[in-house]
């Protein structure tokens, strides 16, 4: 049997209005019963023992005024594991990303705005997406607020991201390949 494991580290830089981060994840796959969380699942197709995901993040923020602040970030996951023959999740193949987004602070309210893209997953055309969004906080106080925000994602012809916290299957997601999504948060 072999086992799986998770290992992760970052490290942060804050100065004055520069914020700086860098991260990496290893997750590999180890055999079904070996004890582990990180395990290659009984039946799927392309994810065998050994398998691992690598990825590394980094981000910066910047205050440009005390009420305006702009940030970016960019993600690369590099992945051994194949693409299963029926369906597969983006997460488990390799990919870049990169996010920018800016707030600027008025009183007791932010105004905020943000797009993302996801890259074509490794080898596969069309299979990126793109995502915009636009929000609004008011503070009632230091602990509470309301806030709207509205999101619209952008499939490629194979893509399936819809609006949780990762790309999923074709065949667990309700999402049309291709679709244009939007949806309003309160």
């Amino acid at each position: 049997l072999q086992k799986g494991h998770l290992w992760a580290m970052d490290g942060e830089y804050k100065s004055g209005p520069l914020y700086a981060a860098l991260a990496y994840s290893n997750i590999k796959y180890g055999t079904t019963g070996a004890g582990t969380a990180y395990t290659a699942a009984a039946g799927a197709t392309g994810v065998g023992a050994g398998d691992s995901i690598k990825a590394w993040k980094a981000g910066v923020g910047y205050d440009i005024t005390d009420a305006f602040r702009l940030n970016a970030v960019y993600e690369h996951l590099t992945s051994s594991i194949a693409k299963p023959i029926a369906t597969w999740d983006s997460n488990m193949l390799g990919r870049s990303d990169w996010y920018l987004a800016g707030v600027y602070k008025f009183g007791s309210d932010d105004v905020k705005l943000a797009y993302t893209n996801a890259g074509n997953t490794d080898g596969h055309a069309n299979t990126g997406a793109k995502m915009i969004g636009v929000g609004y906080d008011h503070y009632l106080s230091k602990r509470t607020s309301l806030y709207v925000q509205y999101n619209k994602i952008s499939n490629d012809s194979d893509a399936y991201y819809g609006f949780n916290t990762q790309a999923t299957t074709a065949a667990a997601e309700t999402t049309v390949a291709g679709a244009s999504l939007s949806g309003l948060l309160f």
